[in-house]
């Protein structure tokens, strides 16, 4: 059990580590980036004009829609099996019951 717990804290260890790795690196990489948008000037994807922001708008409340309509209406498109099912082993039971009263009365 002890084992365990001393397992436990080098994974965690080693997951600090990793985490402590990528963010540094992520840093770098990120200070390289601003180094060259501001080399390179201003960019339309920092300041969106209104028209842009009320398209992005729109087109992210259509999706939601979209998603929320399909959620409601897909259950009431697709085929109910199990009632077919059901009836058909009903259908399969009353018939062997048939079968076998019949083989008795036979006999």
């Amino acid at each position: 059990r002890l084992l365990r717990v001393v397992r436990l804290v080098r994974l965690v260890r080693i997951v600090k580590l990793y985490r402590y790795i990528m963010d540094y690196l992520t840093k770098d990489v990120e200070a390289e980036n601003k180094k060259l948008n501001a080399a390179s000037g201003p960019s339309w994807e920092d300041n969106p004009s209104a028209v842009g922001r009320a398209l992005q708008e729109s087109i992210t409340l259509q999706v939601i829609l979209g998603v929320l309509i399909m959620l409601i209406v897909f259950p009431y498109l697709s085929v109910q099996e199990t009632r077919i099912r059901l009836d058909y082993e009903v259908e399969t039971v009353l018939q062997l019951d048939g079968l076998y009263r019949g083989y008795l009365e036979a006999k």
